[in-house]
């Protein structure tokens, strides 16, 4: 599902000059949304107001002496038969070109009003250009499918009418309208129907040289695929809770968890996926660990600005496991805005033995069935606190072991009025009640983009060194050393350092082993290779997060940086400064696995394949600083597994985006079998013996890579 074509309802264009005229379509159909883009020669003082119709007013550009504005306003949920707005030009009569669409199916709330990727301004002198773009500046859509519209507005002072023509990249002209008067304007507005993640960008040739605007919007459908945009997770694959608060006092560095309260343990018991779980066992005490905004110094998972930094909505899944039902009501996780009271919590209610989540001093909403123990509960959750009715939407899966492929069950919305809006400052997963009590959670990831909700199936699994791959040194490889026995150094080599580096948990203090820079190089830095992870057929990995442990053979200072790789990239996520390493602490270093922390980052089986992290570039190795310990926790989702053709083939697909992940053929006895698909538009024909199953591994980014599948028999029998 998604967006098309026929979302675009209807189309209209017009003009007027003066201060007012009117915006007209065909009678609208009730629900559906109305977007107006308006242009004018405006200089700072001329404005639009449609508000008394409803409309708000996502993005203009009018500033100061700037001529050639462009202005874009909607209304979701407009009446039926509505067809005329009052369009009012304030600071004095203009020349307006306008263009008016209805859409269906559009999501106005992600985020905000209308997804806005970039906007675009000529100097206020013309230059002479051959063409005016319009693009997102490298920021991607995030949504699987959307409509996205490019507006131009163009103005001529010496009355030349200008031309708007040549759109790039697939975006076709949908609406042209010309105003001419004491001078001359065109709006012009191209589209395209997008049916994969992508940067879309337009550029139009514009002639003459002329005054220009030009800005893009995304929308995206109520139902449409989005990417699973993980923010946030943690899996407890690295085998201790020692320390999980240690970091350094380095802004961009932070630890497993902001806040630990109690003693919360990490063990092998109940796991889910992986080898690790979280333990939380209390005896009349609180117990519990959090993600929060860290002010000093200025860091933490959730940032620092309350009103920049922090998400405004945040997406939850978590797992919980009881060896025995609670006999008492137990705080499971909560999300803060500001306050424990200003905010969400998850309950586990022994009288009724259900989940429920009540906001601040609101109505409990509870689960519409009772958990039971010895199975893993999956809970999704999403949060917006963005007004003073902060709404969480969930659902619940009752039985989210491994081996099961039941999905979640979407619960009542709660919802509470007389809050105070604002973002999430603490997600926190853990009872913060003084009670007795044991249970168990693992699988944790959290997103900030509203429209993942809900992640379901997930799993994380730890991956090390890769015991068959070469570290490599890039630089000089005598300025490194690995050692043992926390400081007994030896010339370095590939197979030392991935012997060292490969155990969970790790090992502090005088059996410490790992490798150093004793060398100042800011460019040199040694490359270690991950383990590999097949994902196909079942799984498809979507990102991840990195845990280095750092080393320093006395105290500070002590510079050590660390970096990623994905085949492609190299994430500069921590800059050789003075980490507090030394040879007697636990200091934990992790960072999210993203190439833009802002944007989504795409993490194909390709980058998986490739994945290894990087450390050095020191600039002041005295004294010896390196690393103890490396572990990368991948997330992959559960793929979806769907039948063909009857019995005669399956796929599984990435449940995100529908791009085929496999495909499977069982042939007929008595026939030979053609698999036949086409990817990137290449045809591949796959012959399959009678009687015999063939796997084909495809890993498809998005439905459009792989968009036809056939199998059929042979046109004679197999021979026998």
């Amino acid at each position: 599902m998604g967006l098309s074509p026929d979302d675009l309802v209807q189309v209209a264009t017009g003009s007027f000059t003066g201060t007012s005229g009117s915006v007209t379509l065909n009678a609208t159909t009730a629900g559906n949304a109305v977007l107006i883009l308006a242009g004018l020669g405006a200089d700072g003082t001329n404005l639009f107001d449609l508000s008394a119709s409803g409309f708000t007013e996502p993005i203009s550009l009018g500033d100061s002496g700037f001529n050639g504005a462009l202005y874009a306003f909607i209304k979701s949920g407009v009446s039926a038969g509505e067809a005329s707005w009052t369009l009012t030009v304030t600071g004095g009569s203009q020349q307006v070109a306008w263009a008016a669409f209805e859409l269906s199916g559009i999501d106005v709330d992600w985020p905000g009003k209308v997804y806005i990727t970039n906007l675009y301004k000529s100097p206020t002198t013309p230059t002479a250009v051959a063409s005016h773009t319009c693009d997102t500046g490298g920021a991607t859509s995030e949504t699987f499918s959307g409509l996205t519209l490019a507006g131009f507005f163009a103005e001529n002072a010496a009355g030349t009418t200008p031309t708007i023509n040549g759109y790039t990249n697939g975006f076709e002209e949908i609406a042209n309208q010309t105003v001419t008067g004491t001078r001359a304007h065109r709006l012009a507005v191209a589209v395209k129907v997008q049916q994969q993640v992508e940067a879309p960008s337009c550029t139009a040739s514009i002639s003459p040289d002329s005054y220009a605007s030009s800005f893009m919007l995304v929308f995206t459908g109520v139902d449409s695929l989005h990417v699973p945009d993980v923010y946030a997770c943690f899996g407890a694959e690295i085998g201790t809770a020692t320390n999980l608060t240690t970091s350094t006092l380095l802004e961009s560095v932070i630890a497993p968890w902001d806040e630990v309260v109690g003693t919360p343990e990490i063990v092998t018991t109940n796991a889910r996926s992986g080898v690790y779980c979280m333990k939380f066992s209390s005896t009349s005490a609180a117990e519990n660990v959090a993600w929060a905004r860290r002010t000093s110094p200025a860091g933490g998972t959730l940032g620092t600005d309350p009103t920049t930094d922090l998400p405004t909505v945040w997406v939850d899944r978590l797992h919980v496991y009881f060896d025995s039902l609670p006999g008492i009501d137990v705080d499971l996780a909560s999300w803060e805005v500001g306050s424990l009271a200003n905010g969400a919590v998850l309950w586990y209610r022994t009288a009724t033995q259900k989940l429920g989540i009540k906001i601040g001093t609101g109505t409990e909403i509870a689960s519409d069935a009772v958990i039971v123990a010895g199975q893993h509960i999956g809970v999704d959750v999403r949060y917006d606190p963005r007004t003073t009715t902060h709404v969480v939407d969930w659902a619940v899966d009752y039985n989210a072991n491994p081996t099961d492929t039941t999905a979640g069950v979407f619960q009542t919305q709660a919802t509470t009025a007389g809050m105070t809006a604002g973002g999430i400052s603490k997600i926190r997963k853990g009872h913060t009640s003084a009670v007795t009590v044991t249970y168990y959670m693992d699988d944790l990831v959290g997103s900030k983009s509203r429209k993942t909700f809900p992640l379901g199936d997930l799993r994380i699994f730890p991956l090390q060194a890769d015991p068959a791959g070469t570290p490599t040194v890039f630089g000089t490889a005598g300025n490194f050393r690995t050692f043992t026995n926390n400081g007994t150094l030896a010339t370095w080599t590939a197979a030392a350092t991935v012997a060292n580096l490969t155990g969970v948990p790790p090992i502090v203090g005088a059996a410490a082993k790992g490798f150093t820079q004793i060398t100042t190089a800011t460019g040199d830095y040694v490359e270690v290779p991950m383990a590999p992870f097949t994902c196909a057929p079942d799984y498809v990995p979507v990102g991840g997060r990195w845990y280095w442990a750092g080393w320093a053979a006395s105290g500070n200072p002590a510079q050590f940086g660390f970096a990623a790789y994905d085949g492609d990239s190299q994430f500069a996520f921590v800059n050789p400064a003075d980490a507090e390493f030394d040879n007697s602490t636990l200091r934990w270093v992790t960072k999210m696995h993203r190439n833009n922390p802002a944007a989504y980052y795409p993490f194909p089986q390709s980058k998986l394949d490739a994945l290894a992290f990087r450390g050095g570039f020191s600039n002041d190795a005295n004294p010896d600083a390196g690393v103890l310990f490396a572990l990368f926790e991948l997330v992959v989702f559960k793929a979806t597994a769907q039948t063909l053709f009857g019995s005669l083939a399956s796929t599984t697909v990435d449940p995100f985006s529908r791009g085929i992940v496999g495909i499977s053929v069982s042939a007929p006895t008595d026939y030979d079998t053609n698999l036949y698909y086409e990817t990137d538009g290449t045809p591949i024909t796959v012959p399959v013996t009678g009687g015999t199953t063939h796997d084909e591994t495809l890993n498809a980014l998005d439905a459009p890579t792989t968009n036809y599948v056939a199998a059929y028999p042979a046109a004679e029998p197999h021979p026998t």
